[in-house]
């Protein structure tokens, strides 16, 4: 529950177990919540602090006592669409100040580390309006970087919204795992040539749909860059097309 309580409501470790232990106690004196959670009276004022602003912990007299109580789980679930309405106010507002741009020539966006790769992989399948991808791929090293689950999930998005894709792959040799990745060609909707690593020597991987393009490092420092320009797309589709024909059986 402590994890869901941090994720939902956007809480520290301590707000969340003193939270717990509100909700549980009913009203509860600050040595009351400090026993219940084991956290020491003098660490558990900031968090109670927090918790009071955010609506989520009342403070209420008995007798000459200061005593606290949590709002009730319906009042818990109003003040979670509250924070839902909040965001979406905040995404169209930021949505406005992004149209703005759109009259540039390029939108670059960029993401660092195996996260954001995930995110910016995640955001080229939700936002293409194509159901084809192209890629030039050399994914040798993927193992070190990723887990062949998470590899499949991201797969899975993909083969959900019905996109195929063509992947031109090059690489030193052609490993056992990629056999069997291989093998799921057609159920994960992909066709896939091998081209020699000497004469492709790739050094990202780069996925392109026709309006949007990524390219993704792995050595290093993983990193992610998604380009919004169809004349990079189409220059890179063109080319993927000239080496399809050549290696394609």
């Amino acid at each position: 529950m402590i994890n869901e309580l941090k994720e939902v409501f956007g809480l520290e470790k301590y707000e969340a177990l003193l939270l717990r232990a509100s909700v549980k106690l009913g009203i509860a004196s600050l040595s009351e919540l400090a026993n219940e959670t084991e956290i020491s009276r003098t660490a558990a004022y900031v968090p109670i602090k927090k918790l009071k602003e955010k609506g989520l912990l009342s403070v209420i007299t008995v007798g000459k006592r200061k005593k606290y109580q949590t709002v009730g789980p319906k009042q818990l679930r109003y003040i979670y669409q509250q924070k839902k309405l909040s965001l979406e106010k905040v995404i169209l507002n930021l949505s406005k100040l992004s149209e703005r741009n759109d009259a540039l020539e390029s939108n670059f966006r960029y993401f660092s580390g195996v996260e954001g790769i995930k995110i910016a992989y995640s955001i080229l399948v939700e936002e293409t309006k194509s159901k084809r991808l192209s890629s030039f791929d050399n994914s040798s090293s993927l193992p070190k970087y990723f887990d062949l689950a998470v590899l499949n999930n991201q797969i899975q998005k993909r083969v959900k919204k019905n996109i195929a894709l063509s992947m031109i792959s090059a690489v030193p040799e052609i490993k056992a795992w990629m056999r069997k990745y291989i093998e799921k060609n057609k159920k994960e909707l992909r066709e896939t040539i091998f081209v020699s690593y000497k004469s492709y020597p790739f050094e990202t991987s780069i996925v392109t749909d026709g309006s949007k393009t990524l390219v993704v490092g792995y050595e290093q420092k993983p990193f992610a860059l998604l380009i919004c320009n169809k004349m990079i797309s189409n220059t890179l589709d063109s080319i993927h097309s000239i080496i399809w024909n050549q290696y394609r059986v």
